[in-house]
């Protein structure tokens, strides 16, 4: 019975280290997506001046950019001339009137993608719609794809997270009857009763504890190793550990229940054989035909012409 509840263990760790690794690399997929969300800067163009200053101070306040890069409008329109190779030097330059650009850049964090909304909203105190880029149509499209990832990592960690509670809870439940049924067979005494009790209560702790540091303990291992780079949530290990003790408290109820009524069953369950009776056969007698009598027995018939007497 020990192979038993360690090959179960063995099952229910594999379970759980699945689980980890498989919403590691959700995060790994919702990290590259994010990073591609972010890769598309808002653009500001500013014929103002002196709009300048205190609109790049309002968007230092949010944490959530990477950086602000301001470039002047003749320093745009040489870049300008540069890329395309137009034949034009400073001083026909200096003729010309460039707006200033600000170009934003956000961090490939989950906060950036609401901090935006904010940020455009800055913009609009000092700008004109059309003198902003926003880039709206990449930024959507991309977004979309990040919340589709979301969603699907959501439903695969809910079906996961339901596959190891029910694992956990029915698997238990048929190695703790059968464990019974053979407790059952022999006399027990009161050291064997205390010493099923105290195995119980090591294999509740194991099947809780265990899983969890294998799981999370390699996990920390190959980052402290730099073989993996992401950080997984503390929600989604707090997730991992409430369906672990979800089950182990669903397991330790049931089992009290098996164990009181168990100690208040008198005998053991025995099933009842009804013997069938034997079916009465009916007997039926039939009459002997008679026996064929010689012919001389017979008596002789009268004779038609002899008188009768009177």
């Amino acid at each position: 019975m020990a192979l038993r509840f360690y090959l179960f263990l063995s099952l229910v760790t594999i379970l759980v280290m699945g689980w980890v690794g498989m919403h590691y690399q959700f995060e790994q997929a919702k990290q590259a997506q994010l990073e591609d969300l972010v890769s598309y800067p808002l653009y500001a163009y500013i014929t103002d001046t002196t709009k300048v200053s205190p609109l790049l101070e309002d968007l230092r306040k949010y944490p959530e950019l990477d950086s602000l890069q301001h470039e002047t409008g003749f320093s745009a329109g040489r870049e300008l001339t540069q890329t395309y190779s137009l034949p034009l030097n400073d001083q026909i330059l200096a003729g010309f009137s460039f707006p200033d650009i600000i170009t934003i850049w956000f961090k490939a964090e989950p906060a950036a993608r609401f901090a935006r909304h904010s940020v455009i909203s800055t913009l609009r105190q000092y700008l004109e719609e059309e003198d902003m880029d926003q880039q709206s149509i990449a930024w959507n499209n991309s977004e979309a794809k990040l919340k589709n990832l979301s969603l699907l990592s959501l439903i695969t960690d809910i079906l996961v997270g339901l596959l190891l509670l029910l694992t956990m809870i029915f698997g238990r439940q048929v190695y703790e009857q059968r464990l019974l049924l053979l407790q059952k067979r022999k006399s027990v005494s009161v050291v064997d009763y205390l010493r099923l009790k105290a195995l119980t209560t090591r294999h509740t702790a194991l099947m809780f504890i265990l899983p969890l540091l294998l799981s999370f303990g390699l996990y920390y291992i190959l980052i402290w190793q730099n073989v993996l780079q992401m950080v997984i949530p503390y929600w989604f290990m707090g997730a991992v550990a409430g369906t672990l003790l979800v089950a182990t408290l669903i397991n330790m109820t049931i089992l009290h229940l098996m164990d009181h009524d168990n100690r208040f069953h008198d005998g053991e369950i025995s099933i009842v054989q009804h013997e069938k009776k034997p079916v009465p056969e009916t007997i039926i007698h039939h009459p002997k035909p008679a026996e064929p009598q010689p012919l001389d027995s017979l008596p002789e018939a009268p004779n038609p012409e002899e008188p009768h007497e009177s």
